[in-house]
């Protein structure tokens, strides 16, 4: 009996031992979602921003900002024009745009390519906004008119019309001092039998020498607004033509003899604007 009970007591105890090493006996493993949230990344909110997209609804406008109401025959005319967008942060490359006149004015209505006989200052591969200019000359009198076109993408943009009134150029007249004979030498008489002659600013003047005996010339005195000499002239020979563009009197006298014609009772030439 004794030795049933003891074989019972020894079998419980190797049971317990055996349950009691199946047990870890290194640290607790961390569970599974816990390792998951601590090695996964966070997120970010960093993106790469795209590249902005051409801006091709901003309206193009056109406009002359410099011409001239009157010009000259034959003289150059210079336009400036500008492109703008109608929004200030937009901007265009890839344009075409030139200056086109002509002598007849096109309504808004009936413009085309063609609408202008002529074409100036034409730039390819422009940009907006940008300023740019034409000169060209127009050989005859007349009205001209003009618009800056800019075309882009197929699309043409006008500026509004201009128009520039074209003047002839009236040559300046030249007038003649004669110098006669007749008297102490290198007396000056005026076309119109006068000592002095008016003329305009621009105007020229000759002496015309009818002293067979002696040279002449006409020679600026000291004061006059601005110094000349007209070159000599032998007997029935013309002197140069000196032009007088600055108004005031001048007072001359002969260049070949410079004591004479001075004073009150020598030549005078009274410029007038």
């Amino acid at each position: 009996m004794r030795a049933a009970v003891l074989a019972t007591a020894l079998a419980f105890l190797v049971l317990v031992s055996g349950c009691a090493g199946d047990a870890p006996s290194g640290p607790a493993s961390a569970r599974p979602s816990e390792t998951a949230a601590e090695t996964a990344p966070s997120p970010t909110n960093e993106t790469s921003a795209p590249a902005p997209a051409p801006n091709r609804t901003a309206q193009l406008n056109v406009t002359i900002r410099d011409a001239p109401a009157k010009a000259k025959a034959d003289a150059p005319i210079t336009i400036r024009w500008e492109l703008r967008l109608d929004d200030d942060n937009a901007s265009r490359a890839g344009l075409t745009t030139s200056l086109r006149w002509g002598p007849t004015s096109r309504a808004d209505d009936a413009l085309a390519d063609d609408a202008y006989a002529n074409e100036a200052g034409k730039t390819e591969g422009a940009e907006a906004p940008g300023d740019f200019e034409a000169t060209f000359t127009v050989a005859s009198a007349g009205t001209v008119y003009a618009r800056a076109l800019a075309v882009d993408n197929g699309t043409p943009h006008w500026s509004p019309e201009v128009s520039i009134v074209v003047e002839a150029v009236i040559p300046p007249t030249i007038h003649t001092v004669n110098i006669f004979a007749a008297g102490p030498i290198g007396t000056f008489v005026g076309m119109s039998n006068s000592m002095s002659i008016t003329i305009k600013a621009g105007d020229g003047v000759k002496w015309h020498n009818n002293d067979n005996v002696a040279s002449h010339s006409a020679e600026a005195d000291a004061g006059a607004p601005e110094a000349f000499h007209s070159g000599g002239a032998g007997g029935g020979q013309d002197t140069g033509i000196v032009y007088f563009t600055k108004t005031g009197t001048y007072a001359y006298h002969c260049g070949v003899h410079p004591g004479t014609m001075t004073g009150p009772a020598g030549g005078r030439i009274v410029v007038q604007a």
